[in-house]
């Protein structure tokens, strides 16, 4: 019967689909926060309360640009102009999705605010990083956002001290990597139920 009542269903509204990825992208971003390894490699117990929620808005905004630039790229090579629309549509609806959130929170609109901003300039960042090292990310089978993301986000975190030696890199790397399969899992799931 729940098969039944899923294959006759309709699909969710790309900002539902957004909302669903942003939910997502929060959980994951919690769960690797409160990570006792994670933790450890940062020295977390001795950051000051703004450093340790600068760390989770960096994981937060890692997730978010990894599902922009994914959708984007996606929507770039689609030959379908429905699937173009739908990518387009749930990709511009992330952020706001997080806002919402935020907002719903009683968050300031002046903090909120500043998350379109950001994502917007981890995007380019990430963008320029990719035009300037895509040798290094030439596995076609591959989401070259996912070590894009992972090496940058990891950047952030650590505010520019990161090396490609990082003890931190692999497992980040592996929680993007995790994070971008279960995003796109989300992405054909809710659109098609």
């Amino acid at each position: 019967m729940n098969f039944i009542k899923k294959f006759f269903s309709q699909p969710k509204s790309p900002e539902q689909v957004a909302e669903h990825i942003m939910w997502l992208v929060a959980k994951e971003s919690f769960d690797k926060f409160r990570e006792k390894n994670f933790r450890t490699q940062l020295a977390f117990d001795h950051l000051d309360e703004e450093e340790q929620n600068r760390i989770f808005n960096e994981l937060v905004v890692t997730g978010l640009a990894l599902a922009y630039l994914s959708m984007e790229t996606v929507e770039k090579l689609n030959s379908h102009e429905q699937s173009k629309l739908l990518f387009r549509s749930i990709k511009n609806n992330l952020c706001s999705a997080y806002v919402k959130q935020l907002r719903s929170g009683d968050v300031e609109k002046e903090l909120c605010d500043l998350w379109y901003a950001l994502l917007a300039k981890r995007c380019q960042e990430y963008r320029e990083d990719y035009k300037n090292y895509k040798e290094n990310f030439s596995n076609r089978r591959e989401n070259q956002w996912v070590g894009i993301t992972a090496i940058g986000g990891l950047h952030h975190i650590r505010r520019g001290k990161s090396t490609s030696q990082d003890a931190l890199l692999p497992d980040f790397s592996r929680w993007c990597g995790r994070m971008n399969i279960n995003i796109q899992k989300a992405i054909a799931y809710n659109s098609q139920n």
